[in-house]
């Protein structure tokens, strides 16, 4: 064999050993995700892609998400799918973020998200924490423990408590301070986000 042939060959494996496409199947009851896409210049399907994903955490794209194959050995025998990305998805979870905190992701901010307003934002400026659902928010273990140096709020439409390391306070929204420590919003207020 030439060496010209050689380094078309090669040439060939490089330039088609990374392609973009975009899932149309997808299966997870296995050990590793299986996905089908039509990949970039091709019409059909592509065969069973493995996907890899870091260890410890799992996700599911949404179909119609764009993904992004290597093909090990720059052969199309050997597909592992290494990211996928739903751009509707993603902006629809930043909105989300805006309308719920008021405030725009910031260099540096950590968002776990989907696209049905459920989020983990990690702030990066602040070092808060903000967990979000439009339902239900469940821990569940043998044992649960919360621990604050400072406050611990918490808020049931508008009744609740602020427990400080010397006493608790109460208050109740529109209500007039009764007793020894009852307080009203906005007197009590969350760090800023």
């Amino acid at each position: 064999m030439s060496l010209e042939t050689q380094v078309r060959r090669l040439t060939y494996r490089l330039l088609n050993s990374t392609v973009r496409g975009v899932i149309k199947l997808l299966h997870d009851s296995g050990g590793l995700q299986i996905v089908q896409a039509t990949l970039l210049g091709e019409d059909d399907v592509s065969d069973p892609i493995e996907r890899l994903q870091e260890y410890g955490f799992t996700s599911s794209p949404p179909l119609d998400s764009e993904c992004l194959v290597l093909m090990v050995g720059g052969t199309r025998s050997h597909p592992v799918c290494v990211k996928a990305e739903n751009r509707l998805a993603r902006k629809t979870a930043i909105a989300n973020v805006l309308a719920s905190t008021g405030l725009p992701l910031q260099p540096e901010d950590v968002l776990i998200y989907t696209s049905h307003q459920n989020f983990i934002l990690l702030r990066a400026g602040s070092g808060n924490v903000i967990i979000h659902s439009p339902e239900t928010i469940r821990l569940q273990g043998k044992q649960i423990q919360l621990a604050a140096t400072e406050k611990l709020y918490v808020d049931v439409s508008g009744r609740g408590y602020e427990y400080l390391p010397v006493l608790t306070n109460t208050w109740e929204l529109g209500s007039v301070p009764g007793f020894v420590n009852n307080i009203t919003p906005p007197e009590h207020g969350l760090p800023a986000q």
